[in-house]
Formats: C-alpha cells, structure tokens, sequence
C-alpha cells in the first residue's frame, strides 16, 4: 500500500474517553484550521493560592470545581511541582500540563490539542499535572499567565479552576490573570507571619490592587477520613463540601452572574 494510503490506527478494546482522546491526537497532527477554534466568552479565571503551607489548598479546589461542574463548564488546572494527582485518582494518562506548555511554546496550543489531553473527573475536567516538576521551573511566569489566558480564551469552558503552586516573587502575572483569588489561611503565629510578609510584598511590589481579588478562607478541618481511594468522595460528602456548598450559595449573583 502506498504510504499516502496509509491511515493511523486506534486500539478499539480501550475506555470510551481514551479513544476520545487518541482520535483527537490524530486529527492534531496536522495544523488546526482557523474554523476549527471554539468561539465563545472566554472562562473565568479562579486562582487557588496560600502562602500558607498544609492549608488543604487543593483539597478545596477540587471540591470547588467538582460542585460548580454540576452547574457550568469547569476545567481544573495544578501547577503544583508535586500535585499528588495520579495517586489520587489513578487513571492512566498519555499526556499531561507538560505537553500543552509545549504546544504552547510552539504556537500550537489549539483548542482540539488541549482536548486531546483533557481527563474527567465526574463532570470535572481536568489536565493531568506535570509529571516532572522540573518542566514548571523552565517554565516563565510570564508564558505561564500567556498559557493560561489562551485557555481560557478558547471558550470551551466558563471556567478555569487554578490552583497555584509555590512560585515566589514570579506568581504574580499569573495571580493578575485571576478574575478571584481564594486564599486558605490558617491562625497559628508562623501561619500569619507568612500571611503579612505576603501582604507587605504586594504593596512593595505594586501589586497592591490584587487584594480586592483575595477572598481569604478558613477551611474546616478534615475530621473521620478513611482510606485514600476514597478521599475525594468523602471531602465531597464531608465537612469540606458543605463549607464549599455554602460558599458557593453565597456567591450567586456576584462571581457565577
């Protein structure tokens, strides 16, 4: 058969999603034509961040976007260098945040190539966090907010859920691309010594303005869970949720209008 004949092939004994996922790897082999773009609002940034360490910062913002996935259109992005992610929900993937920073790098970052590399949790999708954390210290804070606007800007999605690693001095333009910052803070002594450096630093820096975006939380303690496959269910269903649920009811009308 001639090599102009011959047509990629796709394993057929596989989930649904990964086949999904591979077709939507074959089709972005080739450049993406113009049309082919998602047209629509662009999402809504929330950002997840606390200067403030062991605070259950991603335990809430994956509460955060599995409740408002039932509702919207909700993609959640990590950019944690050790996200603890495929332990926690231990499914198989074939891409990750690395690759779409490459395609991003490259000018490819297309709508059909993030849905390649798109998982779901539930109603929640997701892109699978960077497997080696050395791919997030090569990358620019300044590429990085550039990334995450173009994904929100492709319009598949009303929101884009980030929760933030430890990025120093360089969060900032990615803090900036955040319609809303939820801070969980803790009250110990060392914990609001770090809560008022972090203070002083956006006035010395003149980022000042960002504080009106802060919506600072005290998270409820995670009290009776069991064993790790379970985590995720039983945050949904513990205190967490419904101190998220609550959040949420009392955002109507402001962020979700």
């Amino acid at each position: 058969m001639p090599a102009e004949w011959e047509y990629p092939s796709i394993y057929k004994y596989q989930s649904s999603s990964d086949i999904v996922r591979e077709v939507m790897a074959c089709y972005c082999k080739d450049e993406a034509e113009p049309a082919v773009a998602v047209l629509g609002r662009a999402a809504t940034v929330i950002g997840v961040y606390s200067p403030v360490g062991r605070c259950s910062k991603t335990s809430f913002a994956l509460v955060l976007g599995q409740l408002m996935a039932a509702d919207s259109r909700v993609l959640y992005v990590n950019l944690e260098e050790y996200s603890g992610f495929s332990a926690l929900i231990k499914e198989p993937v074939k891409g990750d945040l690395s690759d779409v920073m490459y395609f991003y790098r490259q000018g490819n970052c297309s709508s059909l190539r993030i849905s390649a590399l798109v998982h779901a949790l539930g109603n929640l999708d997701y892109i699978p966090p960077v497997r080696c954390p050395e791919d997030l210290g090569a990358e620019d804070s300044y590429e990085m907010a550039g990334l995450l606007r173009a994904i929100a800007s492709e319009g598949k999605y009303d929101f884009l859920i980030v929760d933030m690693g430890h990025f120093g001095k360089d969060l900032m333009p990615m803090l900036e691309v955040c319609s809303v910052i939820y801070m969980p803070v803790k009250e110990d002594p060392v914990s609001a010594a770090k809560l008022e450096e972090f203070d002083g630093y956006l006035e010395f820096s003149g980022h000042g303005e960002l504080r009106e975006r802060i919506k600072r939380l005290k998270l409820p303690f995670h009290s009776s869970l069991g064993r790790k496959e379970d985590y995720l269910e039983q945050l949904m269903w513990g205190e967490m949720g419904d101190y998220v649920r609550n959040l949420l009811r009392g955002s109507k009308g402001t962020l979700f209008s």
